[in-house]
């Protein structure tokens, strides 16, 4: 009985399920990190920034027009304006690519700075795609030795109850060896325990972590994981959305 009472409670304890595979789980990381996201901005802006530098590149045509209008120079009139007193000036003024020793260096810089955040990005894309793979390898090994260590408990389970029967065998007379053997096969037991709920901790802690680093871990009201486990936020009920 105590055999099959500690099997039926080590079967009773279940790992959860990982949620992706591991291709699927790189995706997910790669698509909603936002620090990814920031990074590929900074991408972004810099390209902007090397556009801007080369338009300064270019020749420059600029049309210039001027009016100058006054008031007649023999009245007082602040208002008199006399058209004779009125000077137009109109004109093309041209700016040619000869010297531009100053934008040439701001565009080179430019260059340097896109090529330094496009590296940044595909590093840190590489860093993220190694530590979610990390992750899933840990978790399926977490998920194999969870079986083993649960065969090792039933295992010490039959071992202290063969210790037992080995102590109540008549003409055992409580022999020490034997009552040692009784406490040698419970201390197996209990360090049996104590590894199982240690390789289903690690489970977890690394299911937490999995979320954490495809950024799908989503928190309650009170700073703990949601409800599903999967971190991902359960979709809403259409009679609550059409509720006013």
């Amino acid at each position: 009985v105590f055999v099959i009472q500690t099997q039926v409670r080590a079967y009773l304890i279940e790992l959860g399920p990982i949620g992706w595979e591991r291709d699927q789980a790189v995706s997910q990381a790669l698509a909603n990190r936002l620090d990814l996201m920031n990074l590929q901005a900074r991408v972004v802006d810099a390209w902007r920034q090397i556009r801007v530098a080369a338009d300064a590149l270019e020749a420059d045509l600029d049309v210039v027009a001027e009016a100058d209008i006054r008031t007649h120079p023999e009245k007082a009139n602040p208002v008199a304006f006399s058209s004779n007193a009125n000077r137009y000036r109109v004109g093309l003024r041209f700016d040619g690519p000869l010297n531009r020793k100053l934008e040439s260096t701001i565009y080179r810089t430019e260059l340097v700075n896109y090529q330094r955040a496009r590296r940044d990005y595909i590093g840190r894309c590489d860093q993220v795609v190694q530590a979610v793979r990390l992750d899933v390898r840990e978790l399926e090994a977490n998920r194999m030795n969870f079986e083993i260590a649960r065969q090792s408990l039933i295992t010490a389970a039959r071992q202290v109850e063969l210790a037992r029967l080995e102590l109540l065998t008549p003409g055992a007379g409580g022999d020490s060896s034997t009552t040692q053997d009784v406490l040698d096969a419970l201390n197996r037991l209990l360090e049996a325990k104590n590894a199982l709920i240690d390789i289903w901790i690690t489970f977890e802690t690394n299911h937490l972590r999995l979320l954490l680093d495809t950024e799908a871990l989503h928190l309650d009201a009170r700073g703990f994981p949601s409800e599903d486990g999967s971190g991902l936020d359960p979709e809403p009920d259409p009679s609550e959305a059409a509720s006013p």
